[in-house]
């Protein structure tokens, strides 16, 4: 009986074997990388470029496409292929060529008839397939560029309080957008973070150039004291400030996180007073919820020689906040 149990055993192992190799034959190989593909053209890992771009800016962009050195012995003329080409706006060569010996080379693409204002992508690709390594984490095959000509004017300088990082106020370089005068933008706004020895001392790092800010006027409302004020919109920005060495605090605007919270932001006309009220979050970590960030427009009162960093001097008692005459004088 224990011979039988041992040859069915050896049956079911035999059996096992031969579905196995029933398998295998049925199993298809990939492809196999060879002759062009080793050249592994790709477009590189930063691929997209998003950015608007001042309507006197020359019309062109270069970008680069690169090729394994270990097998760029010989010259390559590469295809491209256009994915998007928002309005046929963007000119593009029909192909990129290597030299022999070059690992990396350029082109550029036009965009003469881009009308200000008004926003444009371009998606374009590796278009031959066959210098595309397969197995090469390095291949990137298409690049997408975003850009809208845009206009911004200078409107001098505006200050900036960040109450939860900063609690400082300093003056900070605002621009008004020439088409579209109601949306503003805030150049550098944590250059001053670090003006006050005692507040951060160079903590503040990687923080966003540009805050970018929408006033609407046509929706102005009363709050409960009486005051006009007019609702405000701002974009997500990187505030710079480092929880640990992987976590930044990022300033979101509510709803981009899908909480509430979005209709805080407001601007009081009367005060020059704007109120932008981010979501102060790390992704995946945690946060602080809503906070204050106090910004005023340009007008006027920013001191002579003053400049984009310096901080905003205190304000000074007015002479009579405290009688000459000691405590109590006047009193009956």
């Amino acid at each position: 009986m224990k011979l039988n149990k041992i040859f069915l055993l050896a049956g079911i192992a035999l059996a096992g074997v031969f579905a196995a190799c029933s398998d295998d034959d049925d199993y298809e190989k990939g492809p196999v990388a060879s002759g062009n593909q080793f050249q592994t053209v790709t477009f590189g890992e930063d691929n997209t470029f998003s950015a608007e771009l001042d309507p006197a800016d020359p019309t062109t962009y270069t970008i680069t496409v690169y090729r394994d050195s270990a097998h760029m012995d010989q010259a390559a003329t590469i295809p491209l292929k256009v994915l998007i080409n928002t309005d046929s706006v963007f000119v593009v060569p029909a192909n990129v060529s290597f030299a022999a010996g070059e690992a990396e080379t350029q082109f550029t693409v036009t965009y003469d008839k881009a009308e200000i204002g008004s926003p444009y992508t371009l998606e374009v690709a590796i278009g031959d397939d066959s210098y595309i390594n397969p197995y090469s984490a390095a291949t990137y095959t298409s690049y997408v560029l975003n850009i809208q000509r845009v206009k911004w004017n200078k409107i001098g300088l505006g200050t900036f309080n960040d109450t939860f990082l900063n609690q400082v106020a300093y003056y900070v370089e605002i621009e008004q957008r020439d088409d579209i005068p109601t949306k503003f933008r805030i150049l550098q706004p944590y250059a001053g973070a670090n003006a006050d020895p005692d507040n951060w001392d160079g903590a503040l790092v990687g923080s966003e150039d540009i805050i970018f800010f929408e006033i609407f006027p046509k929706e102005a409302d009363v709050d409960d004291d009486g005051d006009t004020y007019y609702p405000v919109s701002f974009d997500t920005w990187v505030t710079g400030y480092w929880y640990d060495a992987d976590n930044v605090v990022i300033a979101f605007r509510p709803s981009d996180l899908g909480t509430s919270g979005d209709d805080e932001s407001v601007y009081y006309p009367d005060y020059n007073i704007i109120y932008l009220i981010p979501y102060y979050y790390m992704p995946g970590l945690g946060g602080w919820g809503l906070k204050t960030v106090v910004v005023t427009l340009p007008d006027g009162t920013a001191p002579e020689g003053a400049q984009a960093g310096d901080l905003v001097p205190e304000p000074e008692e007015e002479e009579g906040d405290e009688g000459e005459g000691g405590e109590g004088e006047g009193e009956e």
